[in-house]
Formats: C-alpha cells, structure tokens, sequence
C-alpha cells in the first residue's frame, strides 16, 4: 500500500499540495468556527439514569415553570456593622439593574451614553442602569420602618424632559430596527429599561421574577444571614463576633447549565455592572460587594478555558519551532512539520465543525437512527497539543528516513516516497494506536468523554492522512534545502568497506552507541534497578486520590472566587449553592393542610449531620421544624405562595411531588459535601423502604431525643416514596461516581485496543503483551510522580490530582506511548533479520536514539504547553502527559523495552567486534554500492547523518 503511495507522492507531488491548499481554503469559507457549533456543560452530558438527571426530569414535570438550572449570587456585606437601610437599599438597586441585563447590555448603556454626551453634555459616569430618565416625582413620605430599606432619597436622574426622552428612546430603537413601544404596556422610565428592551434575550429562568431580594415573597428572608436553625461556619466570624444581619444576598436563576458556554458572557456582563456598582457614587461607604453562583463559577471555568486554548495554541506553537531550530538547526526543515500540522488542524477543525453542524442531534434521521454528534470547547484543547505533538513525531520519522535515503544515494525524484514506503507502515501503527485508543471513550456513559474522544480520533485521521501525502509531497518540492545550512554527508563505499561494525556504530551515534553497549551487556541488572527505583512512583500511582472541586481549579483572583469566599465569611458554605429533595409520594395529598408528611420529612433532613437548614411547605424560611408548640400549625400557616412554591399543582404530580431546599455546612464542590449527600441518600432509601426506626435516637441523628420521637411519629407516611436530588454537591457526586466508573471501563478498552493494534503489526504475543506492560508501568509510575510534584507544589490546598488527570493521561499515554515502541520494535526486527539478534538490537538502537528522543522532547513540550494556562486540572493534565513522554522517551524506550530484547538474544556473541570483521566490513562495502536503487537497504550498516 505505502510503496503505492509513495510512487503517487514521487510523481503527483504538486497535485497533493494544491489538493490539501484548496480543501483548507474551501472548508474555511463554508464551515462554521468551532465555538459557534461546541457546546459546552458538565451535568447536561450525564446519564439518564443518574439521580440528578432523573431529579431535574421529575422537577421540570412537576414544576414546569422551575427552569433554573445555576445561579448568579451576588453578596452585599459590612464586616463592622451591620448592614444599614441605605445598604440594603443599594442591594435592591442592583437587583433591580441586574434583572435589566442582556447579552449586549453594555455595547447599548456605551451607546446611550456617547449619545447623551454628544447631545446633552452629560458625563458618561452619570448614566447608568438605575438612572432615570426624566426626574421622578418627590418620594411620599413612609411610616414603614419595617422593610428596612426605605429609600429616602431621590433616584439618580438624567433630567432630560419627556419630550428630549422620548426622542432618545425613538432614537435607539430606530438604531436597532425596533419600534418605539407603548408606553401603556412597556413604560421607558430608566435607562436600564431602554437597555432591556433593547437586549431581552438574558436566559432568566422566570421572566417575571429574574432577581430575588430580601423582598422576594416566601423565599427573601433565606437572602439574609440572620435568624438560622442551627449555628453554622457563617454565623459568626473567627473572633467570635456576631455577625447576623452584616450581610445580604441577591440571587439571579439562570436557565444554563453551570458550565454552559452562555454562561461567558453573562460572566462578563454580570461583572461590568458590579464594576459599576463598586465605583457608583450612590453605594454607600465600605459597604463590600461580591460575585458568586454556580452559574458565575462556571462561566469563570469557562472562561479560563478559553484562556488556557489560546495560551495553549500559541505556547504549543512557540515550544515546536524552538525545539525544532535547537535540535536540527535546519530554519526550512521546521517548515515541513509546521506546515503539515497547521494545514491538518485547520481541515480537521472545520470538518468536525461542519460534522457538528449538519449531524448534530436529531438533525438527520437515517433507518430510525437519528444523528447526535457533538463537540466541545475542551475538546479541542487536546486536539491542539495531540496534532501538533504527534503529527510533528510522524513529520520527523518521516525527515529522518527521507535523510537516510538521500545519504545512500537514493535520487531525489524518488527519495520521499521511498521514504514513505518504509515507515508508513510504522507511522499508520502508531497513529492507529492512538486513534482506536480515543475512539474507545465511545463506550463510557458520561456524554463528555462519549464524544471528545472520537472527534480527537477524526482530527488524528485527518493529520496522518496530511503526514503520509502533504508532507512527503513538501519534501520532494523541496529537495535537498530543507537540510541547509548543513546538508548531507555522504560517504563513499570504499572509504567504509575497511570499518568495523564498532566504528560504525561509534561514527553513527557516540552516545547512544554507549547505551546499547551497557543495556546489552547488563540488561537483567539495569532492567532490576529500573523497576526498583521506578517502585515507589509506581505504588504511589495505584492509589492517587483525585478531587472534583471545581473551586479549586480556579486562580486565585477570579471574580466568582473572590465572591464565593465573601458569602463563606457570613453564610453557611452550602448557601452559595444549595442543593434539593424532590419527593413523589406515592398516596395523600400534600397541598392539604391535614397532612403533615412534610414536616416529619423536613423533621429527619434537618437532624441530620452536616445540613444545615431545610427550607419546605412546612418551614418555607428554614428554621428549627420543632421549635414550635403543635407541629401541625406550621403547616397551616403556609401562604398559597408557598405552597406553590414547594408542592406541585400540575396534573397527575399535583399533591404528589414536593421539594425540599437543603444548605449544607461544607463547600459545595467538596469530598465533604458529596458525602453528606450519600448519608441523606442512604437514610431516605431507609424511609422509601419503610424500614423501622428504633425508639431510642441513633447516632447518625444530630437532634434530640425529642426530634427524633417527633419523627418516627409519621415519617412512616413516606414508605414507597421516591426522592431525587438535584443541584450543584449532588451533580458533582453523579460525576464523580460516572466518570470513575467509565476511568475503569475506558482503561479496559485502551489496553484491548493498543494490543489488538500492535499484535496485528508485530504478529508477536509475547511481545506485545511486554510492551503493554512498560505503558502501564510508565502511566504508575508517572500519575505516582506527578501525585508528589503537585502535593509539594500546592501544599496545604492540595485536595487531590483534578478528576481528568488520570483518564485523560491513560488514554493517551498508552496509546501515543506505543508510537515509540512501535517504531523502535519494527526496527529491531528489521535489523536482527540482517545482522542477528544482538547487533541488530544494537543498530536499531543507535539508528533510532537520536530520533525517538528528538520526537520524545517535541511531544513532551506541546503537552507542557497545556500547564500554560490559569486551570489546576489543565496544568496537571499538561505537566502529567508531558512527564509521561519523558518516561516513555528516556527510560521505556532507552532502558525497558531494550533490556527485554537484549535478554531474549542470549549470549551467543559480543556486543563488540564479531568474528570475521573484516569480510563483513568488505560485504558491507560491496553492498552498499548497490543502495542507491534497492527499496530495502535499511538494514545496511552504511554510516549517514540522521536527525540525531
């Protein structure tokens, strides 16, 4: 098939690059960018079946106006005092500018505002979302004092004239081809009205309540941290001061998934307008203000993954010329690499994107089976540093042999495809092996790694495909040149017709001749001292813990971290995200206030260890469930709102499905939290099942006795019941639990893989199953070291290596891993068949060092380049991967698999000067005369310049 090819190469070389020219320049005019068709989300993308996804299903059912999948949170805070009714005031304010956002809020306030300057001479920092238009009436005075935030000041205003704003209002709306609206039905009356007529598109979760306040029915009074059911790490700071009533939230329900793409934006704009608020003369002195939320966490998340691919491409980019010019000194040499890839990654970029496009889910239906293609901004982080590390690694092999066929004299018409005929075998093995290995990440159940994994595949394809065509098809247009400034030695047969076989080796590679030397001579004793220095790495690998705290991926100084971190110094850690019960019961009536189901349920969350408060019907704003005389009046005090609220009213679920909100004492994101959620989980499957409880309270209750009596009073009402969970702790408990799951079955899958591919290529079990095992050694030993490194780096905030870190490192070390045993392998045996089993071992070896290490060191810096970025899973991903490489360049290549080989060809001959030297220099020499036109003279002992 290669030699085929290879003749195509040696003559339609200028036809295969005007080919690759036109298909990268057409598939950029006619497909989309990869951001505008990737999706992005971590939750959205788990299975069916797992409980926050049944949870969110049963919830949208039952409440199918509850849309809000993450949260903006923002937390307005005194620590000296507490908060005064300006300050609240001020948050209501900014409750009310935020529910005014859109996508393009602050490109329109920029516009209004070069309007009015140009106009009315009015100062940009004047014209704000809160600004009215036109002066409003003086306030009537108010008797009140309850509310607590009683505005006794006039609203900040433009003081244009009804007629200079309507004029304004006309104004915009002709420059966004909007018509003016009814002042009846749409009233214009500040500036942030004009804004959200102009950008409604904001994914609010309730269009008619976007922002909670203080003010918020049923729900305000849990905004405010004061008046809690038990003492939590919030209440109080760590000096022991009270702090209830020092600060207060406002809470903004998003429809996006937390890690959705959207959320970037909204991010952004959320940020602008605290920026605003920060600096606005109306907030009151010291008054600290901060920005949290699930939501804002996760466009935070995305936003520096966004980051980390830019940093990624160009770091990757400025690493392999570097390491390019460094290692062959040849300027035009690195053009053929770089070139190949950059022409790889772009077809490849575009044709997924148009895969995504046009086959994206249930865009085609073909014999019932509908299309579900998707990519993700992630994905194409590895896509980056895969191509550009692995299809450089195919370039050089290629350069490598294409210098070896100029130096026997092979013509240059012929020398690429010549090339080409002797390692596309190699090269296809090597590819494959990676691309079958990526493509088994379309077995796991997390939708993330369903899909990634074969879009890297494709994207692989897709480069080998350029390295086996436009790359050979590049060095037969440029010949000779791509080696200037140093060119080519050749040496003549009769010069080398007179050296031994030692000589030649030393004048191929002084260095790694040294190294097959020592490994041939001593292979039982250096394979021993390996494996026992490697041991320690390797048992600490066995065993890495890993974390799945999105919080702590993120840098320091991100905005959504600097707010989560205020709202923890006055509320509860789970407040920034709670989580939530929803209950089907299977017979009763929960909206009657006869029933009191909900109580005794609320009685048992609420005692138990690490939940904070509970929030139902019964307790709509938390508080101790048995604080009260009668535990049934409560439940009668519920307002319709409430009830609304907390208890279904839609069809077959109307009285049936209740939610229950739940505010934990750990970080949302923490080991901690997650295990609370199993110990809630474990003790309602108690309850579904109707098991008895005992009379006398159990440990695992945090309440009194008396609670406890309350509650077996009539928790029994829930036998048969169904409980789902959802939010943030509970979807990062279903990630964990899914994703380690698919870690073990991935695993399984890359090793059958790799070993089906390379048994296939080397046809010999024994030693492939060898080489599977110095991967898997090498993946121990590296995720072991790289456990060490990063408890070092981080010190006391080290909570385990990022979740990613080992299947990602798995994948594609064992795959990628095998490139180089692949390629040294195939030499072995090439050269054992010439020259037998030890000197061949000893020739492959020094033909091949320089190489494999010069390919080892590229590789490993693109997968560096990922560490580039702000995201602690990214640079654990990149210094792991990068390590890996390392390992499998300088001691699975140089020290394990050698030793192997050397112990399999015994002792029958020296690793120096064999017998008869002299008549197997001359048979070399006679030989070689006769290279310049075979195809098959690799194996010859003719001495030439490699990449080396």
């Amino acid at each position: 098939m290669f030699a085929i090819l290879g003749n195509w190469v040696n003559r339609y070389w200028l036809a295969i690059l005007l080919f690759w020219g036109a298909l990268a320049i057409v598939l950029k005019l006619v497909a989309p960018s990869w951001d505008q068709v990737a999706l992005d989300g971590d939750f959205d993308y788990l299975p069916s079946n797992s409980t926050s996804r049944r949870g969110i299903a049963l919830l949208h059912e039952a409440f199918p106006d509850e849309q809000a999948k993450s949260q903006i949170v923002l937390v307005f805070a005194r620590p000296d005092k507490p908060l005064s009714k300006l300050d609240r005031q001020f948050a209501i304010d900014v409750a009310g500018q935020l529910s005014q956002l859109g996508q393009e809020s602050f490109n329109v306030l920029d516009n209004i505002r070069s309007r009015l300057g140009q106009e009315h001479s009015i100062p940009p920092d004047k014209v704000r979302l809160n600004t009215m238009l036109v002066a409003p009436p003086a306030p009537e005075e108010t008797e009140n004092e309850d509310s607590a935030v009683a505005d006794d000041k006039q609203a900040p205003s433009l003081g244009l004239t009804q007629q200079q704003a309507d004029k304004l209002i006309e104004a915009v709306c002709d420059e966004h081809n909007l018509p003016v609206p009814d002042p009846a039905t749409a009233p214009i009356v500040s500036v942030g009205d004009l804004v959200a007529y102009v950008t409604d598109d904001f994914p609010w979760a309730d269009d008619n309540t976007r922002v909670w306040t203080e003010l918020t029915p049923v729900v305000g009074q849990m905004l405010k941290n004061a008046g809690r059911g038990k003492p939590s790490p919030g209440d109080a700071s760590n000096d022991g001061r009270n702090l209830d009533d020092h600060a207060v939230m406002v809470v903004g329900r998003l429809t996006t998934d937390m890690m959705a793409t959207e959320n970037v934006w909204i991010l952004q704009a959320v940020k602008r307008l605290v920026e605003e608020a920060r600096t606005s003369p109306d907030k009151p002195e010291g008054l600290a203000v901060g920005l949290s939320g699930s939501g804002m966490i996760g466009g935070d998340m995305q936003l520096s993954i966004g980051e980390s691919l830019k940093s990624t491409e160009l770091t990757t980019i400025v690493l392999v010329l570097l390491c390019l010019l460094m290692i062959y000194r040849s300027p035009l040499l690195v053009l053929i690499p770089m070139a190949t890839i950059g022409v790889s990654l772009s077809v490849a970029s575009d044709v997924v994107a148009l895969m995504a496009q046009y086959l994206g889910p249930g865009d085609l239906t073909i014999a019932g089976l509908s299309s579900d293609f998707k990519i993700f901004t992630t994905t194409k982080i590895f896509v980056v540093v895969i191509l550009f590390g692995a299809g450089t690694d195919f370039c050089l092999f290629l350069i490598a042999r294409f210098k070896e066929e100029l130096g026997l004299g092979v013509e240059l018409s012929k020398a690429s495809g010549t090339a080409l005929t002797h390692v596309g075998d190699a090269l296809a093995a090597s590819a494959f092996t990676t691309i079958l290995g990526l493509a088994t990440m379309f077995f796991a159940s997390y939708g993330k790694f369903v899909y990634s994994g074969p879009v890297i595949a494709i994207c692989l394809f897709i480069a080998l495909l350029a390295c086996i065509t436009f790359a050979p098809a590049l060095l037969r247009a440029f010949g000779k040149v791509v080696f200037w400034p140093f060119g080519i030695k050749h040496l003549t047969p009769p010069e080398e017709s007179n050296l031994s076989f030692d000589e030649q080796m030393k004048r191929i590679s002084p260095i790694w001749d040294w190294v097959a030397r020592q490994v041939i001579r001593w292979p039982g004793l250096i394979l021993w001292l390996s494996f026992g220095i490697a041991a320690p790495f390797m048992f600490n690998g066995l065993s890495v813990q890993k974390t799945h705290d999105f919080m702590n991926e993120l840098a320091e100084d991100r905005a959504s971290k600097l707010g989560t971190e205020l709202i923890r110094d006055y509320f509860p850690p789970g407040e920034s995200a709670p989580m939530s019960v929803v209950a089907k019961l299977p017979s009763g009536n929960l909206n009657d206030d006869s029933d009191y189901s909900i109580a005794y349920l609320n009685t048992l969350l609420y005692n138990l260890p690490g939940v904070v408060d509970v929030r139902s019907l019964y307790k709509p704003i938390g508080g101790d469930p048995t604080s009260g005389k009668n535990i049934g009046a409560a439940t009668l005090a519920g307002s319709p709102l409430a009830k609304t609220a907390f208890v279904s009213e839609t069809g077959k679920y109307a009285g049936k499905v209740t939610q229950l909100h739940l505010v934990l004492d750990k970080d949302p994101f923490s080991r901690e939290a997650r295990a609370i959620v199993n110990e809630i989980e474990k003790r309602l499957e108690m309850v579904s099942k109707g098991e008895e409880f005992p009379a006398e309270k159990p440990e695992w209750f945090a309440g009194t006795q008396d609670n406890w009596d309350v509650m077996r009073e009539g928790i029994s009402k829930w036998k048969g019941a169904t409980f789902e969970f959802i939010g943030t702790t509970p979807g990062m408990r279903d990630l964990e639990r899914v994703t380690t799951a698919d870690e073990t079955t991935i695993k399984v899958l890359v090793v059958l893989a790799v070993l089906a591919v390379i048994i296939v290529i080397l046809r010999r079990p024994l030693v492939c199953l060898y080489l599977i095992v110095t991967v898997l050694l090498s993946y121990f030993a590296t995720i072991g070291m790289t456990d060490f490194f990063f408890r070092w780096y981080y010190g006391d905030t080290f909570d385990g290596l990022d979740w990613k870190v080992p299947i990602f490192l798995f994948v594609i070390l064992i795959a990628v891993g095998q490139d180089y045993n692949i390629y040294l392998t195939t030499r072995v045996f090439e050269e054992q068949s010439r020259l037998g089993p030890r000197r061949g071992l000893r020739r492959a070896m020094v033909q091949t060092g320089g190489i494999i290490t010069s390919c080892g060191i590229i590789m490993a810096g693109t997968f560096i380049a990922m560490a580039s970025g702000t995201l602690r899973g990214m640079i654990e991903i990149g210094f792991a991967l990068a390590l890996g490489v390392l390992l499998d360049t300088f001691f699975v290549r140089t020290v394990v698999v050698p030793c192997f080989f050397a112990l399999m060809a015994g002792k029958e001959d020296e690793p120096g000067e064999p017998q008869g030297v002299n008549n197997e220099g001359k048979a070399l020499g006679e030989d070689a005369a006769h290279r310049g036109s075979s195809p098959h003279h690799s194996g010859s002992s003719q001495v030439t310049e490699t990449a080396s």
